[in-house]
């Protein structure tokens, strides 16, 4: 079970590696809903997507496993869904990466 020590273990490594996007409230689902609804807008993340936040920690937590060989193969196969955001985290821990 992930507890909120885990996720507050979690943001600190990857703090300053991905971007803190905004939650902006959307007047029209908030109506059709009727209640407030915000948007997380993780499509200003560098690489458009959430995944960088998961595959940064994941790699910065087991960069020691990963060596100086690089992060790829099945981890970054796919050329945006993981790929960007897993050669970007590859960089942060100081990994090439190929997608």
């Amino acid at each position: 079970m992930i507890s909120v020590e885990n996720v507050q273990q979690a943001a600190k490594m990857i703090k300053g590696k991905v971007i803190r996007t905004p939650l902006v409230y959307s007047p029209s689902l908030s109506k059709i809903f009727e209640g407030e609804i915000y948007l997380k807008l993780e499509n200003l993340q560098t690489t458009g997507s959430f995944k960088i936040r998961g595959v940064t920690y994941t790699i910065l937590t087991h960069k020691d496993e990963i060596g100086h060989g690089g992060v790829g193969g099945g981890f970054c196969r796919k050329s945006c869904s993981r790929g960007c955001p897993g050669c970007q985290a590859g960089a942060y821990s100081g990994n090439h990466c190929h997608a």
